[in-house]
């Protein structure tokens, strides 16, 4: 083994760490917008003097294909999680036709190759390491119940971790107990090339939905042009 595969596996997990992270932070900042972005909304329909109950009416099969059928009156007061623009965090900005709206639909996952199946079963076995010093029945019955319910918690994230393909996860909590990891760098580098790249392509989709360039927007003009944006692809006007 080349003494840089591990500097290489190294700068990987780190960027692979970073990414998964943001993904965090954009999926989070996309959902705690929503309600703000629906207030806006709505003020903005007012200073522009347009009628939201006619707009939602004249495009009822249009909304209802996006949002099902459950679109609160407009006149109602705004809640968390209500009126159409909460679901602009799954519309995304594009120069494409008005009624092209949504973001594209996800392709199904390819089937696992023979690479990622071995990987997996590494993983498994790094996994089986970790619940014999962190399961339940495993950890010692006289330690603190903090610590307990640290260890417990600990093994929790590494069985999602496994079941999410998060092996880096599995990697940090196998640090924290001094348990050996797997020492198969090219294989897990080639694994994280390929899941920064998914996650990289992910995060784009996101950061370009209205939500997140409404969060993103620093001044009321900003955020009224996202507005104007969103409606023009939603229900083709232009305001």
């Amino acid at each position: 083994m080349a003494a840089t595969d591990k500097l290489k596996w190294q700068r990987l997990l780190n960027e692979l760490r970073y990414q998964d992270e943001e993904h965090t932070l954009t999926c989070r900042t996309i959902k705690e917008v929503a309600t703000e972005f629906e207030l806006y909304y709505r003020d903005f329909c007012v200073r522009e003097q347009i009628d939201r109950d006619t707009l939602n009416k004249t495009h009822a099969n249009k909304l209802e294909n996006l949002y099902g059928k459950n679109i609160p009156a407009p006149d109602g007061d705004a809640q968390e999680g209500e009126g159409i623009c909460p679901g602009s965090g799954g519309i995304a900005r594009t120069k494409q036709a008005p009624d092209v709206v949504g973001l594209p639909e996800e392709s199904p996952e390819p089937p696992p190759t023979a690479d990622e199946i071995e990987l997996h079963d590494i993983f498994n076995k790094l996994f089986r390491k970790i619940a014999m010093q962190l399961h339940p029945d495993k950890v010692d019955k006289d330690l603190p119940a903090a610590e307990k319910a640290a260890k417990s918690q600990k093994f929790k994230e590494a069985k999602d971790a496994l079941n999410d393909r998060k092996y880096f996860i599995l990697l940090q909590i196998a640090d924290e107990y001094n348990i050996k990891t797997p020492r198969n760098y090219r294989q897990q580098s080639r694994w994280m090339k390929r899941e920064i790249e998914k996650i990289k392509h992910e995060i784009q989709k996101r950061k370009s939905t209205y939500n997140y360039l409404f969060a993103d927007a620093e001044t009321d003009d900003e955020k009224d042009t996202v507005i104007r944006q969103f409606m023009n692809q939603l229900f083709g006007i232009k305001i």
